[in-house]
């Protein structure tokens, strides 16, 4: 009995490791390429072209792919516009959302209802992941900040997070100084 509680053990820290050493890779991975956004192939249903945009040093990007729940998301875009308030509006916020076919244009309809200064996108070709490879499928992963060149500076949802939360506001009190 003691030989199999010891086994279990060894394979749930074997496990517990090989998912550390994922995300890390994930992460590592994330952090050293740049994220494209491909704007000319993406539905724009509210906001600016990305050519027209005054573009300000840092940028939000939310990602949704069809494995969430579009509704849910389009719900939070005021908190999203209150954390951008926070912040001084000192960032762009850029929302993409690639749902399943059939729900496509339930998406598009309730995105274009939805009042928001922040640039929202649907991505029904699925483009955005086809020219961002390397962004794993964790849904936690699917929120970045760009800085101007486009790199990853911070991943994590800081709504759902407080930690990222905070490292986001010590990002823009850094910035300002």
């Amino acid at each position: 009995m003691r030989f199999v509680i010891s086994l279990f053990l060894c394979m749930v820290l074997n496990a517990s490791c090989t998912d550390d050493y994922k995300i890390r890779h994930q992460l590592d991975t994330l952090y050293g390429n740049p994220i494209i956004i491909p704007s000319e192939t993406m539905e724009l249903v509210r906001g600016f072209n990305e050519k027209d945009r005054n573009r300000s040093k840092l940028r939000l990007v939310v990602y949704m792919d069809s494995t969430r729940c579009s509704s849910c998301a389009i719900k939070r875009l005021r908190d999203w516009e209150l954390l951008r308030e926070d912040l001084n509006e000192e960032v762009d916020l850029v929302f993409i959302f690639a749902p399943m076919k059939e729900e496509y244009e339930k998406v598009r309809d309730a995105l274009c209802k939805e009042p928001t200064s922040s640039d929202v996108y649907v991505d029904k070709k699925h483009a955005f992941i086809r020219e961002n490879p390397h962004i794993p499928s964790n849904h936690k992963m699917h929120v970045f900040l760009l800085n101007k060149k486009d790199s990853v500076i911070l991943v994590g949802n800081p709504l759902n997070n407080y930690k990222i939360r905070r490292i986001l506001y010590d990002v823009f009190e850094k910035d300002s100084q």
